[in-house]
């Protein structure tokens, strides 16, 4: 049908004796364009939404295809299978169109190098973009150093959590944000830092000048990585939080990261009180639980739970003794769903 919408196109069939009078066209595209605007309006699925845009892709009529995708904000296919076809499709399609994109979800895609770099133009345009649970390495960490390096790039927060990034990666990641602008928030939780990335990370932190949250939970960093990296980020100008809870951390350590002038997100408790980022921590452990070692987890929380009783103990206040109840409560909860298998 969008072949016919090709005056070429048209004028091969009248050949064969085939005519399709131009407002006949006109009138084609008139209908298709009030219901493919619908249908772009809407919040699809991520396999359909991947199906639309296929269909774009093949209708032969970039014009038409880039007032359409003009009014996709969000695009977000996740868990899609994205084959090298299917990224040269959306590359193809959301290229048509120069518009910024709000945000791109490509989490458990199953993306490559190849995949990144295909599809670097269009995620350097994008603001929020999500490429956590792709097993990306070092390698895929070259490709969006480039991206984050380009003069164009406007992505404010980028999601890498749970890919073995490893300290070779952190370094790529590092080097792109050494002159990048736009990132705001940098998510590398459960990326196998370890000690050597932490440090590595700390050594670079300085030359950025822009960031303003860095998540490094549950990357088995130990104490004095970890200081190192709130050492640095309490000189940064505009870093005002630092997550480091799951991580391999000292009861000495944790009351050692306590700088000025930026916040660090370790535990579920602020002295005799419950901290009031508790659910902050709990949201990210909900979304991400299901790819972890739930033994190590359960360890993690068994001691947060600890340390809540500890502070509920302390404080006379009943208004924050009820406060660190409910998120025991919550706590309690959660570790009993892990042991269970269901969360």
């Amino acid at each position: 049908m969008g072949g016919l919408l090709s005056r070429q196109n048209r004028s091969m069939l009248d050949q064969l004796g085939c005519s399709i009078m131009n407002m006949e066209a006109f009138e084609i595209t008139k209908a298709l364009k009030k219901e493919l605007l619908r249908k772009s309006l809407q919040k699809l699925p991520p396999s359909e939404l991947m199906d639309f845009l296929f269909f774009l892709y093949e209708f032969q009529n970039e014009g038409f295809s880039a007032g359409l995708v003009s009014s996709l904000r969000d695009l977000d296919l996740s868990a899609v299978r994205m084959t090298p076809l299917k990224c040269t499709v959306v590359s193809a399609v959301m290229g048509d169109t120069r518009k910024p994109v709000a945000e791109m979800n490509l989490s458990n895609c199953h993306l490559d190098p190849d995949a990144v770099h295909t599809l670097s133009p269009l995620l350097r345009r994008c603001q929020n973009v999500n490429l956590q649970m792709n097993s990306l390495g070092p390698n895929s960490c070259r490709e969006i150093k480039d991206i984050l390096l380009h003069p164009d790039c406007a992505i404010t927060n980028l999601r890498l959590c749970n890919n073995p990034l490893t300290p070779e990666g952190v370094g790529f990641i590092m080097e792109g944000l050494a002159s990048n602008s736009s990132l705001k928030h940098l998510s590398l939780l459960h990326t196998d830092l370890g000690d050597k990335g932490a440090e590595m990370l700390a050594d670079h932190l300085g030359r950025n000048q822009n960031l303003e949250e860095l998540n490094l939970a549950y990357n088995g960093i130990h104490d004095q990585a970890a200081f190192r990296i709130v050492e640095e980020a309490a000189h940064h100008p505009t870093l005002s939080r630092v997550h480091l809870y799951f991580n391999e951390l000292s009861d000495d350590g944790l009351r050692a990261l306590k700088p000025v002038g930026v916040k660090v997100l370790v535990s579920l408790t602020e002295g005799a009180d419950a901290s009031r980022h508790w659910h902050v921590i709990l949201k990210e452990l909900r979304a991400n639980v299901g790819g972890w070692d739930h033994a190590r987890i359960s360890a993690h929380l068994t001691l947060l739970l600890r340390d809540l009783q500890q502070s509920r103990a302390l404080t006379k206040s009943l208004w924050r003794k009820a406060r660190i109840f409910r998120v025991e409560t919550e706590v309690k909860r959660m570790l009993g769903r892990i042991q269970q298998g269901t969360l």
